[in-house]
């Protein structure tokens, strides 16, 4: 399928992928090609192929997530988040609004947006923590200290956390 070569594509490509979305028809990732520098492709779900490219300062760019209400693109990495406006038609990101987190432990790894709750989930440190709006952030619950959370997904209703094995 064509969604088959979008991903044989993305194994290809170089730099350390770190946040990945799906915006609408699109897949958007993100790759660290060394601080405060990310590299954000677009890629079209239907063919698989890469639609544009832009550099933007998301730092080491460890998660992203799509709001499909605000058509916005919204990066977590170490204790920031960066809201991008995404324009489909164009297919580009524009950075509107780089905030520091307080509130979320060590920093800020993986987020989600869920869209049943109309809320975005955090990781920090072993927290799960939930916001409406990046300023008011409450604990959601804490995760078993096996897991490595690397980052987290949502379907719309259930948020998953992405895993392995701890690392001494």
């Amino acid at each position: 399928t064509s969604l088959d070569s979008g991903m044989k594509y993305l194994a290809k490509t170089t730099g350390f992928v770190q946040g990945m979305c799906v915006a609408g028809n699109y897949i958007i990732q993100a790759q660290n090609y060394g601080e405060p520098m990310a590299r954000v492709s677009i890629f079209d779900i239907s063919s698989g192929r890469k639609v544009n490219e832009q550099f933007l300062k998301l730092g080491h760019a460890n998660s992203l997530t799509y709001n499909p209400n605000t058509k916005e693109v919204v990066c977590a990495e170490d204790g920031y988040i960066h809201i991008m406006s995404f324009n489909e038609s164009e297919k580009t990101l524009k950075i509107k609004k780089n905030i520091k987190l307080k509130g979320t432990g060590k920093g800020s790894y993986g987020i989600a947006y869920v869209a049943s709750q109309n809320c975005y989930y955090l990781r920090g440190g072993s927290y799960i923590y939930r916001t409406f709006d990046f300023k008011t952030i409450g604990k959601a619950f804490k995760y078993k200290k096996t897991i490595r959370g690397q980052g987290l997904a949502s379907d719309g209703t259930n948020l998953y956390i992405m895993g392995g094995a701890d690392y001494a």
